[in-house]
């Protein structure tokens, strides 16, 4: 007979020495632990959960734009993220944010005009308290003079 099922508390004693694993809260990509890292500013982690969440969900466009973001803070995949970006330019509606990131995207690959364009449609739209918004300014400055 199984010794658990013959005396019940040392089944209990031995799961009181079984803790719940952290790395198992950390392993397991959400997005909302994902969004976290971003908001944190750590681009290095959160392009590993995005980039994790981007294989359950290879279609979509949030996954998609926050990797190709992160991929641009890292100078090993910039590239990558500037293609991304501009993959991403017809899909969906690009609200403030992402048309900042798309236009910093043209200004990274010396495309000047385009990214004069989508600063100022990125500026129309933006909240007045983004907090993007006054390198934005410097940005644009930097790429009419350019």
């Amino acid at each position: 007979m199984n010794l658990f099922i013959k005396y019940p508390t040392i089944l209990f004693i031995a799961q009181s020495f079984i803790f719940f694993s952290p790395v198992a809260q950390t392993s397991n990509p959400t997005s909302s632990s994902a969004a976290a890292y971003y908001l944190e500013g750590n681009m290095m982690e959160a392009n590993m959960q995005y980039g994790a969440l981007l294989s359950v969900e290879p279609d979509n466009i949030d996954y998609q734009y926050y990797y190709a973001v992160t991929c641009t803070a890292d100078s090993s995949l910039r590239m990558e993220g500037i293609d991304r970006l501009k993959a991403l330019e017809g899909l969906g509606s690009f609200g403030g944010e992402r048309l900042f990131f798309l236009a910093l995207a043209y200004h990274h690959s010396s495309d000047y005009l385009r990214a004069i364009k989508v600063f100022k449609r990125a500026e129309q739209s933006a909240v007045r308290k983004s907090v993007w918004l006054s390198e934005l300014k410097l940005r644009l400055a930097q790429c009419e003079a350019a």
